[in-house]
């Protein structure tokens, strides 16, 4: 039996805080997230030969978390030739065009599927008239340069335990490593500081569902995946229970004659 759990893992794709040399000032908030994040709904698809259940994300915070219902991304379920429109409309606004295109530099890890997603992230800026190159890197030399912000954008993963705690994380002002897009709002670091003083789950998962909110309207980061874990089970195999972490401890499991 073939068995798919989520995983409390994120792929996503982060813009630099700092404005890229060759776009204007409007790069970063108006012409990179909003109208690349719009145009890539898609990305996700069997054309690009993600297993199942490897969807889109439309949040920041993996459906692994068990009780956590947290803000989607806007625009999430809009058709998607009226958000194609409505990123040539922002890129518009920022003065690229036909004559003027956005031209951006994105990074990704080695590996088959990061390459096969930045195929497709470049396919589909293409339709909306953004130039992107792509550059394949080793995975500690891609993330040092994430690091230390040598970018435009750049894709990036992160696995942690079931809890919103580590992925709000990823964007507190204070995380100056792992927040590579150099995001910084004091209304998300209180929310995610009195998150953390609170031991009631409900009132933990609403103070980071409203942290979640204020990150997804921003966009330093976009989420593109959650992997899901994946084994063939036995029908005659016993007490394997489907879980993010994907950990079955041995004591748990009873093999049924056959």
């Amino acid at each position: 039996m073939n068995r798919a759990a989520w995983s409390p893992t994120a792929r996503s794709w982060t813009f630099s805080g700092d404005r890229p040399t060759n776009c204007t000032s409007s790069y970063a908030g108006i012409a990179g997230p909003g109208a690349t994040a719009k145009a890539s709904e898609r990305i996700l698809s069997a054309r690009y030969q993600l297993l199942p259940k490897e969807n889109g994300a439309t949040r920041l915070i993996p459906p692994a978390i068990t009780g956590y219902v947290g803000a989607r991304i806007e625009g999430a379920g809009v058709d998607y030739l009226i958000r194609l429109g409505q990123a040539r409309a922002l890129l518009a606004a920022a003065g690229y065009g036909p004559g003027h295109p956005l031209s951006l530099t994105y990074h990704c890890r080695l590996g088959e599927l990061n390459r096969r997603i930045a195929v497709a992230v470049q396919a589909m800026w293409a339709s909306i008239g953004v130039n992107t190159e792509i550059v394949t890197e080793e995975v500690a030399m891609h993330y040092n340069r994430l690091r230390t912000r040598d970018f435009q954008v750049a894709d990036a993963g992160w696995q942690a335990p079931p809890d919103p705690e580590y992925y709000m994380y990823l964007l507190k002002t204070q995380s100056t490593e792992a927040n590579y897009a150099s995001f910084s709002d004091a209304r998300f670091d209180q929310l995610t500081y009195d998150a953390e003083a609170v031991m009631d789950r409900t009132a933990r998962y609403a103070a980071y569902a409203r942290a979640e909110k204020i990150a997804l309207d921003a966009l330093p980061i976009v989420p593109l995946f959650f992997p899901v874990n994946r084994a063939i089970v036995q029908p005659y195999v016993k007490g394997y229970v489907e879980n993010g972490l994907d950990v079955h401890p041995s004591r748990y499991i009873r093999l049924l004659p056959h």
